[in-house]
């Protein structure tokens, strides 16, 4: 956040937010890393959730050791207010014990100057069959039409689990719609919204986008292997559906395992002029009209254009495809995933053009990586993507730096060791580029890169 008045100082500000339920805000520019203030959502009788709770007899250590904000919070730069979800294991409070602990997720609303709470925040996230301890809110937070989204999955499939999109009101937090993704009310139908992090998208007319995981289909209340479009309000308005969507379901292959991105309408078509991009697991980019998704055929998709950038696609991995979000700038497209190089593709006229204009020498490992852009207007441009394959084993995320016009040219790679390596890797992560450096959270640090002094 860009010269924002912390004290009686103007400064830019970084904030991270931690799986041990804090959230913190450094100076942007200081070399010494000046912490300027800290919030810890944390108490007596109050801690985070382990992941040995995500299921007594079989748990999952996809995030691990311990579960608290996982989201990417949201900022509003008018009210100077950072949203934030939460989630704790209480053994206190009405119902709550040591032997029957609760399981709460919270929206926080914290001043961006001080980390004080705001709006009588913070408020319980709650619905008919939503069952807290189950349930992981793994998308960015979104702010608009003065509301905050919030999508939530599961923890490793584990039953029953359901997709949900929460609306909560910006200035009050009261709640304004609920919207489950599957029928909550009859057995566990999946289609969680995860999207690798990603948050939802939105489009110029309001609308939200999500994508959904493995689950169930019938078209009416259960909407799996989806991208769906939902209203300012939390309306279901469309869906699109990949004719063979009972095969990503018999083998895992989640199309949300990515988010939607909406793409100008610069590069759109007569026949569509309004486009965004799906994809996931399967490893296609799905090129769909906003305003005609397509719903569900059995025979044909009923899409706008399908590429590919590295076939076959993905139809049998578990662990295989695309994670996260492709990048768009100045007419091109960057997508990369499990053990696939950076592809670069350009897009005009409603048409991606195939094959890619440019691929990186290099590939990415398993879940591959999600680029960000940095640019003056259409000039400079640069793609940085993370290597994070050394997180199983706790080592240095790599900052690399492509030319965004020709990708193939690797511009920067940060060491494995010493003062210039970045710190312990973590999965998801996406580089923040701001003010001339990019941020890279890492475990238990962050690490801030830039041009050196001459």
């Amino acid at each position: 956040m860009a010269n924002l008045l912390v004290g009686s100082t103007t400064r830019n500000v970084v904030f991270f937010a931690t799986e041990h339920d804090s959230v913190y805000a450094f100076d942007a520019d200081s070399p010494s890393c000046v912490q300027l203030w800290k919030t810890n959502f944390l108490a007596t009788g109050v801690t985070t959730m382990s992941w040995l709770d995500t299921n007594p007899s079989f748990p999952t250590n996809d995030v691990f050791p311990e579960i608290g904000i996982t989201s990417t919070p949201v900022i509003d730069p008018v009210t100077n207010t950072i949203f934030i979800e939460a989630k704790t294991k209480e053994t206190v409070g009405t119902g709550c014990s040591t032997n029957s602990p609760c399981y709460v997720h919270r929206l926080h609303a914290l001043s961006t100057t001080t980390g004080a709470e705001k709006f009588g925040g913070p408020v319980v996230i709650s619905a008919p069959n939503f069952v807290s301890q189950l349930h992981f809110n793994r998308p960015a937070l979104l702010l608009a039409n003065g509301t905050i989204y919030i999508g939530f999955g599961s923890h490793g499939d584990i039953s029953p689990w359901f997709g949900w999109v929460f609306g909560y009101d910006a200035a009050t937090l009261a709640q304004k719609f609920v919207f489950s993704t599957s029928d909550p009310r009859n057995g566990s139908n999946g289609a969680s919204v995860w999207d690798a992090g990603a948050g939802p998208a939105l489009d110029s007319s309001g609308n939200i986008y999500v994508t959904t995981g493995n689950g169930t289909y019938d078209g009416t209340k259960n909407f799996s292997e989806s991208v769906l479009k939902l209203s300012p309000t939390g309306t279901l308005l469309d869906w699109f559906v990949p004719s063979n969507r009972s095969v990503f379901d018999a083998n895992d292959i989640d199309l949300g395992s990515a988010g939607v991105m909406i793409l100008p309408d610069a590069v759109g078509s007569a026949a569509h002029p309004h486009l965004l991009i799906g994809t996931g697991k399967v490893a296609i980019l799905y090129l769909l009209d906003q305003t005609n998704l397509g719903k569900f055929n059995a025979v044909t998709n009923q899409d706008v254009q399908e590429v590919i950038p590295v076939p076959p696609p993905n139809t049998t991995q578990l662990d295989g495809g695309i994670y996260g979000l492709p990048a768009y700038w100045n007419g091109n497209i960057y997508v990369t995933g499990q053990n696939f190089p950076l592809s670069q593709f350009t897009i005009a006229n409603g048409a991606m053009a195939t094959p890619q204009s440019s691929v990186s020498t290099n590939t990415f490992p398993p879940r591959g990586a999600i680029p960000t852009v940095s640019a003056s207007g259409t000039t400079n441009g640069i793609v940085w993507v993370l290597d994070l394959n050394a997180w199983p084993s706790n080592g240095p995320a790599i900052l690399d730096a492509y030319d965004a016009t020709n990708v193939a040219n690797l511009l920067f790679s940060s060491p494995t060791s010493g003062t210039g390596a970045a710190g312990a890797a973590v999965k998801f992560a996406v580089p923040t580029v701001a003010n001339g450096k990019v941020y890279v959270g890492g475990q238990a640090s962050f690490s801030v890169y830039g041009l050196l002094p001459n």
